[in-house]
């Protein structure tokens, strides 16, 4: 959390990108959208 803190916000930003991908929560939400 500390590094979080100390890294600045676009990190942060592409930090929590990552973890959405790495997540299986937008996988879920890609299999709700119509394809």
């Amino acid at each position: 959390m500390s590094i979080k803190k100390n890294a600045p916000p676009n990190k942060g930003q592409r930090i929590i990108k990552e973890l959405k991908y790495l997540s299986p929560k937008p996988k879920i939400e890609k299999t709700t959208d119509p394809e």
